[in-house]
């Protein structure tokens, strides 16, 4: 059986959480007999002028012809996509009205009436992108006239697939409450997350924190700042990224700034740190960063916002981005020993229910369930 997957974060070049996604779905399908191909178009035209990048948006409200093309051509059974800004959020669509021409039955599947039948599509989501521009949603109670928009126009490019898959019920449940989906199939599928590497922890004094992200007031750079204003213990942090409030961390002598770099990197910075800080100020779905902590034990305090508390699910403390005095309590109680420890041995089994090994096991039945 053949699946492709279409998306615009390739996981050979990956962007974002998504390929890392899209990577493990490649794998487990191969693993299980699959044959699977990734479609990602080229994306040079994001460093092209104004008016270009304008009109290669416009072009995402109907199909791309060459994906399209490409993909009949290759003539999958079943059809997963992933985030479809740069693909044509009308692609999906038209390749499932595509019947299948080959006509060997070991491969296909037939109708009573003898004609193969239409490709199996599936859609997986990762953010809000489909019904807020920007992909940052401020406040999730609140349905804005763009967003109305955005939505309809979208929504009506895309279509309805045979099922949606989401990584949370917060996710989801955004998406129906904007019009999406309402009458289609759904999964909730956490993501997985990298492999489990144990860590031998202990707090260390002073406690060492770390922050992976841009240094942005969307991500929660400006809470931070004040944090680290009222943080009376004994702290070492570092920050990982740049941003526009990065100015806001060059003189204090207790952080050390660094530039992004690669994941395995990162990795290793989180195995050196003893929290690791989430405080972002928009709306999150399921942060890979949480899970890339999970993955190594590391504990976690992060914003009460969007899906991030279900992504946890009682583990690690969720703040609110309103009460600073949470997160310096938070912070303080990772101090003791045997708290800390607690946190590591729940930081490890959420990484053990986010494995690779099982998420392919809860994917494949999706995908070869009848109907």
């Amino acid at each position: 059986m053949r699946v492709a997957i279409l998306t615009n974060d390739d996981p050979r070049e990956p962007r974002g959480g998504a390929a890392q996604i899209v990577d493990a779905q490649e794998r487990c399908l191969k693993s299980a007999g699959f044959e699977v191909r990734v479609f990602c178009p080229s994306f040079a035209w994001l460093r092209s002028s104004f008016l270009i990048r304008l009109g290669h948006h416009l072009r995402d409200f109907g199909a791309r012809r060459d994906l399209v093309r490409e993909i009949s051509v290759w003539e999958p059974d079943i059809l997963i996509s992933h985030n479809l800004t740069g693909c044509g959020f009308a692609t999906p669509r038209r390749i499932r009205k595509l019947r299948v021409s080959r006509s060997t039955p070991a491969r296909h599947s037939f109708s009573e009436g003898g004609l193969p039948v239409t490709i199996r599509w599936f859609h997986v989501l990762h953010d809000v992108q489909l019904f807020e521009p920007s992909g940052r949603l401020p406040n999730a109670r609140r349905f804005t006239s763009g967003q109305r928009i955005w939505s309809a126009l979208r929504g009506r490019a895309l279509g309805k697939p045979d099922l949606i898959i989401s990584p949370t019920q917060w996710l989801l449940d955004q998406h129906r409450r904007r019009g999406f989906f309402k009458a289609v199939p759904s999964a909730v599928l956490p993501n997985p997350g990298p492999s489990v590497q144990s860590v031998e922890r202990v707090p260390s004094d002073p406690i060492r924190l770390l922050f992976v992200g841009r240094l942005s007031p969307d991500k929660g750079a400006g809470l931070l700042a004040d944090l680290i204003g009222y943080l009376a213990i004994p702290f070492e942090l570092t920050l990982i990224g740049s941003g526009p409030l990065r100015f806001a961390f060059e003189h204090d002598k207790r952080i050390k700034l660094l530039d992004f770099m690669p994941r395995d990197r990162v990795r290793q910075q989180m195995i050196e740190a003893d929290v690791l800080l989430v405080p972002s100020m928009i709306e999150e779905n399921q942060p890979t960063v949480i899970l890339e902590a999970a993955s190594v034990g590391l504990p976690v305090v992060a914003s009460d916002k969007g899906g991030i508390k279900e992504t946890l699910r009682s583990r690690g403390y969720i703040c609110s981005t309103k009460d600073l005095q949470a997160w310096i309590r938070a912070i303080d109680a990772l101090r003791d020993p045997k708290t800390y420890q607690q946190q590591t041995e729940a930081m490890l089994e959420l990484a053990e229910e986010h494995d690779a090994s099982v998420y392919g096991q809860r994917l494949l039945p999706l995908l070869t369930k009848e109907g």
